[in-house]
């Protein structure tokens, strides 16, 4: 019986886990260097913080030099610089 609820137990804490690293998402904020705009990728730079952050979108964002962001996403690693990929970006003020 002891076994059965520790063997529960321990699969509840897993799945409770499991959840929690999927919902955490890394965070940058500050205030927009520049904003260039490529091939199906959009460049953010921040006053201030060497990794930039990416947009893989093929659209305008309403961000202009100046403002200040939140931008959520998962760091990453490419061709030795960390860069920000992200999911959601949140303008604070203009």
């Amino acid at each position: 019986m002891n076994k059965i609820i520790l063997l529960d137990i321990i699969i509840l804490f897993t799945i409770f886990v499991g959840i929690l690293s999927i919902n955490i998402n890394d965070r940058i904020e500050g205030n927009i260097k520049s904003v260039d705009y490529g091939n199906n990728k959009i460049t953010i730079y921040l006053n201030n913080k060497e990794n930039p952050i990416i947009v893989f979108e093929n659209s305008i964002l309403n961000l202009k030099n100046g403002d200040t962001i939140i931008a959520y996403g998962k760091n990453d690693l490419y061709r030795q610089k960390q860069q920000l990929i992200a999911e959601k970006i949140v303008k604070i003020t203009n």
